[in-house]
């Protein structure tokens, strides 16, 4: 359950700091996402000589596109994601917390883009995703 609340704890405040209009793409969060083991590519870094996930907007990044596969709305939004990033300076996207070689990782590969499904499945979706998260 603290792996789920915490998660949903960074994802609204990164909400609210794309709402408000404030500098995100190379800000160190004041939020820290959880470890999770189901998510190989996170990036990490040790704080106090303890593990601790890296506070940048790529492991926000992974956690969305993560969430948004698993619930199959909107699915070109990776492609999207990927397009913006590919774009932009690399020394800038290594200030975001992006691994040298993002591109290569599992998450950030092309796929199809799928219909998404009924409201009620999204809903069972969205169930197990909190389960997965938990473990």
């Amino acid at each position: 359950q603290h792996t789920l609340v915490s998660t949903l704890d960074v994802l609204s405040y990164v909400r609210n700091i794309c709402a408000h209009h404030n500098r995100l793409w190379n800000r160190r969060l004041v939020k820290r996402l959880p470890v999770m083991k189901s998510l190989r590519d996170l990036e990490y870094e040790y704080v106090n000589k303890q593990r601790s996930v890296t506070n940048l907007i790529y492991n926000v990044c992974l956690v969305l596109l993560v969430m948004l596969r698993k619930q199959e709305i909107d699915a070109s939004f990776p492609l999207r994601l990927k397009n913006l990033l590919g774009s932009i300076e690399s020394s800038n996207r290594t200030r975001m917390g992006f691994p040298c070689d993002w591109e290569r990782k599992e998450i950030w590969r092309e796929e199809a883009p799928r219909e998404p499904e009924s409201a009620d499945k999204m809903g069972d979706d969205l169930t197990n995703l909190a389960i997965n998260l938990l473990k």
